[in-house]
């Protein structure tokens, strides 16, 4: 398993559109390339925020998780990445969830 970080502004589906775009590879090799080595090697992808706590004590972690399913490997193949954004929100049975969702969730649950 690799950890990897990346400090971005974006949420994960720009994030993955981007790495998965019509940009040539780095070193060569074509986007389609990268886009189906992208689309083997992920697992899950996860974004964090840290949020002040409602209290003022302290942060709370809001937290978007992109969890690679069979389908979300084969739009990042075919370059479709506009839409998982709508996997991501409807996949929370697997454990997916937006940004959106998440701060949803702390704001509901009075944490921020």
């Amino acid at each position: 398993m690799t950890d990897q970080t990346l400090t971005t502004g974006r949420s994960l589906s720009e994030f993955t559109a981007q790495l998965a775009s019509a940009q040539p590879a780095p070193g060569g090799g074509g986007a389609a390339a990268l886009a189906g080595a992208l689309a083997a090697s992920l697992a899950a992808v996860v974004s964090q925020k840290l949020l002040p706590r409602r209290d003022g004590k302290g942060r709370v972690g809001a937290y978007e998780v992109l969890i690679m399913t069979a389908a979300l490997r084969n739009l990042i193949r075919e370059g479709h990445t506009q839409q998982i954004r709508s996997f991501m929100q409807t996949g929370s049975r697997l454990g997916m969830q937006t940004m959106e969702q998440a701060v949803e969730m702390l704001q509901r649950t009075g944490k921020i």
